[in-house]
């Protein structure tokens, strides 16, 4: 199927998910647009013949629709192998309902029916006598009918908000039903009683998520629409919706992280079969640290050295993250060098970034074999696991297997941290105290950005809470939206 793309040429857009073929264009001339389609339409034909494809015509299979918002509008007319294709006013594709206005107000109205219809499971499993305690209730909420309303959010949050508000209905019905709270009580209560935040600020944080992951995934074709697409001459209006590509730049904060971050791709640099991990020691974790004295692992690390890598060049990594700089160091013999990372990085990515900074470093050491130590056992973990998905991991791994094809002999080990090893001492001080008035490192991946944004979405939340009168009785107790530690079972 893939080969129809060839069939469809410029201006015209298409796209395919599994046997899903959408066609896209747009124009203002509406009959050179109908001739573009037209001819398209003709061509697949062909294509079909030759390739022993069949397109249904069925008015429930394919259809087109005609996007615009004029009030009298003109009923255009297309067909394939000389049947007349339906034009409709709304059709569903990949879950969402697509209108002719684009306003998505019968997409929502029909999301509303159906989160609805989800409460009734929720209504059966909460009797006070036999029901669920408050915290099953409140996951049961957020696991059946949140993802109802998640779907897609990113795309009809473009509808203006008096369209968007009907689906609060649906949240603040969940949300009494799986707290008990009381009908009059105060909407702005209620999430932070529950500790779920306002649809709104639930869909700018699905959005901005969705945002970094597509940052990091160059195949992705909505990559070119949100960064690449020239938004100059689009006119702002009341009447006329934000596009994605626009939307997420009006939070500054999360645009300003995105420019000066680069992301690691998604991208496999060597086939799946050819996967093999790096060698790993771990012969130090035989033992847990806290029934240990340091001068065991001291010496248990030098027996170690002594006895299994005597002609490697030992180096050492580490990463560090505060609440005001993150880092990480690496040293390959006796030369130590530290860098500023991203602030949004987590201390994992910190502690992969260490590694692959140490193995570019390798590849111009005239040393044949390296033992790479670190105290960060999730980040060997990660690298055991052939089947990563993690960029960071990707680029370290991709890295390795090189080295690997220039006779480098490098194997990985783990140490505990703060037990008097002196090489990893030494790294730990200068991950903590950085190269400053230098560029940061900007490498980081998606899943770093989750917690930043998370932390965006908490603060705008709490501003949301500060404004709300002092005359709320709850917020008299609870100045915070933090989540506090109820009781297990239901109150009666």
């Amino acid at each position: 199927m893939n080969d129809i793309f060839d069939v469809i040429k410029p201006p015209l857009k298409r796209t395919l998910f599994i046997d899903d073929l959408l066609i896209i264009g747009r124009s203002k001339d509406l009959d050179l647009l109908l001739q573009r389609f037209q001819h398209t339409l003709d061509e697949i034909h062909k294509w079909s013949d030759l390739n022993g494809t069949i397109f249904s015509t069925d008015p429930g299979k394919s259809v087109c629709i005609d996007f615009n918002r004029l009030r009298n509008s003109r009923s255009p007319a297309l067909s394939y192998n000389g049947i007349q294709l339906k034009f409709v006013t709304s059709t569903k594709f990949l879950g969402l309902t697509w209108d002719a206005k684009m306003n998505w107000s019968l997409h929502i109205q029909l999301l509303k029916n159906r989160a609805l219809n989800s409460l009734n499971a929720l209504k059966m499993v909460s009797c006070k006598k036999w029901g669920v305690r408050r915290s099953m209730l409140l996951r049961f909420y957020k696991s059946f009918t949140l993802p109802i309303l998640d779907y897609g959010c990113f795309i009809y949050g473009s509808a203006k908000d008096h369209v968007l508000n009907k689906l609060n209905t649906v949240h603040h019905a969940g949300i009494r039903i799986a707290t008990g709270a009381l009908r009059s009580s105060p909407v702005v209560s209620l999430y932070v009683d529950s500790g779920i935040p306002p649809l709104s600020l639930r869909r700018s944080k699905l959005m901005l998520n969705y945002v970094s992951k597509v940052g990091a995934s160059p195949f992705n074709p909505a990559q070119k629409i949100l960064f690449d697409q020239d938004m100059s001459g689009f006119t702002f209006t009341i009447n006329k919706p934000k596009p994605l590509c626009v939307r997420y730049k009006d939070i500054t904060a999360f645009d300003n992280a995105l420019e000066s971050s680069t992301f690691a791709p998604y991208m496999r640099f060597t086939p799946p079969w050819s996967n093999s991990p790096p060698p790993v020691d771990l012969s130090l974790c035989d033992g847990k640290k806290s029934d240990s004295a340091p001068v065991v692992f001291q010496s248990l690390f030098r027996e170690a050295i002594n006895t299994k890598y005597t002609s490697h060049t030992i180096c050492y990594t580490d990463g560090s993250k505060t609440p005001t700089t993150t880092g990480c160091a690496y040293s390959v013999g006796n030369v130590v060098r530290s860098t500023l990372l991203n602030p949004v990085n987590s201390i994992f990515s910190a502690e992969l970034i260490a590694i692959f900074l140490c193995l570019e470093a390798i590849l111009d050491s005239p040393s044949g074999k390296f033992l790479i130590v670190t105290d960060s056992r999730s980040s060997l973990a990660a690298l055991s696991n052939v089947r990563f998905i993690n960029p960071l991991i990707t680029k370290v791994y991709s890295t390795w297997s090189y080295l690997k094809l220039c006779k480098k002999d490098i194997t990985f080990m783990w140490c505990p941290s703060h037990c008097g090893i002196k090489g990893n001492e030494i790294v730990d001080v200068a991950a903590k105290n950085p190269t400053t008035g230098t560029t940061p490192f900007k490498l980081c991946t998606p899943e770093d950005f989750k917690p930043f944004v998370t932390a965006l979405m908490n603060s705008e939340w709490q501003n949301l809470w500060d404004n709300v009168p002092n005359t709320n009785k709850l917020k008299t107790i609870r100045p915070s939206i933090k989540v506090w530690k109820t009781s297990p079972s239901r109150p009666l």
